[in-house]
This record gives C-alpha cells, structure tokens and sequence, in this order.
C-alpha cells in the first residue's frame, strides 16, 4: 500500500470473502486509500467442481460478506475463466457468468481473451452478456515467482519486471489496456518492492496514462462500447 500510495496509484484488489472477515482491518486499509475492492469468490475456491446451487449459495454468500465489510456491493468478480487451470485463480463452471449477471456484478476478471476489455455473452438467446476485463499469464507475478524452469529461481524478479516494462511501453504506444497482477507472497519482499517502486515510477514517468480501478474502467468501457 506504501509503495502504491507514493505514486498515486489506484488498485483493484481482489479478495476472497472468507479473507476479508478475517482480515477487516486490512481491508479496510485499502478502502481508506481509494482503493477498489472486488471479490474472489468465497474461498477462493474452483467452483467448476460445485452444483448449480453450490455456487448460487457461494455467490450470493460471497456478495453479502463483502458488501457489509466493505459499504457497498462489489462490482466486480475475479476467477480465471479457464476450466481445469487450477495453478491460476480458480475456475470457473458453465453457470458462473450467468450467477454474477443475476447477482448485478458490473464485470469478471481475469478473462484471456483479449488485450482490451470484452464481453461475455451470458445467454445467447436473451442476448445478455457480462464485461470481461483482460488477463494474461505473463502480467502474474506468481508465474515468474513460483515456477523456475532453470537456476535459483531468485532471479525471477528481474526478468519479470523487465517482462512489465516491455509490456507497458508495448501496449502505451498503441493506447491500451495494461494490467498487472501482484500477490504480497510474491511481489511483497523487499528488494521486489523496489524493483516495483522503479516500475511504478517509470509508468507515472509517461505522459496521459489514465489510472483507474476495475470499477471505473469498466464503467468507462460500457458507457463507450455498450454491450448491444
């Protein structure tokens, strides 16, 4: 939050509902800082694996928790919508998108689709659809951190804050949406926190970039690109 706050960046933070019972007061740290709070499920659970009600209950159980820690209803729902990858976020099972649309999320996270916001239809034949905000692999900081292919492994922050870079300035000249992922087990050591201070300077360095939470940027797309 410290390294965030210093150069006036605005966050999502996705956060399971059973966590942020736990850790109140930490929530509510972010909140205090102009952050953006969204869920990530109950448990952060792989909900592929539940029944229709399961997850209905798990959904709505989710959505109660947060709204009352956090003030108002999240907008936003973050599961990797990638059946059978359980080394990401989670999962998500035929009915997920169309539970969040029920519930009055705004958006879900975490979808690979695109490099630029994009809908999911929910239902083709009522032509209903949910925001779906990018993600990709090479944004996490736990695929560099957690999966060494060779040495130590410790020299894995380098190479993916170098990745960040190019990725930024890539997607800066075509006037795109950029994100990153950040876990505090991965990216919350310190010399990381350094290399993450670095960046986060030289992203504030550039001219017009529009930092927002996932709230306002999908808010932005939906009123820009409606879904029809």
């Amino acid at each position: 939050l410290d390294v965030l706050a210093s150069h006036g960046i605005v966050a999502t933070f996705a956060v399971p509902a059973a966590m942020a019972q736990i850790y109140r007061k930490a929530v509510e740290a972010v909140l205090k800082q102009g952050h953006e709070v969204a869920a990530e499920g109950l448990f952060h659970e792989d909900v592929s694996r539940l029944s229709l009600e399961e997850e209905r209950g798990r959904v709505k159980a989710a959505t109660v928790i947060l709204s009352e820690i956090v003030g108002s209803r999240p907008a936003g729902w973050y599961d990797l919508p990638r059946r059978h990858d359980k080394f990401a976020v989670g999962a998500i099972s035929p009915h997920t998108t169309k539970l969040l649309a029920d519930e009055g999320y705004v958006y879900m996270g975490n979808c690979p689709a695109d490099d630029a916001p994009h809908y999911s239809v929910v239902d083709f034949a009522a032509a209903t659809a949910i925001l779906a905000m990018p993600y990709y692999y090479h944004f996490d900081d736990q695929f560099f951190m957690m999966f060494p292919r060779r040495g130590s492994g410790l020299e894995n922050p380098d190479i993916l804050f170098r990745n960040w870079r190019a990725e930024f300035v890539a997607q800066y000249k075509r006037g795109r949406f950029f994100n990153m992922t950040l876990h505090p087990g991965n990216t919350g050591w310190c010399n990381r926190l350094y290399l993450l201070d670095q960046f986060l300077d030289f992203v504030r360095s550039q001219p017009n970039v529009w930092n927002v939470g996932s709230r306002e940027c999908a808010s932005y797309w939906i009123s820009k690109y409606p879904a029809p």
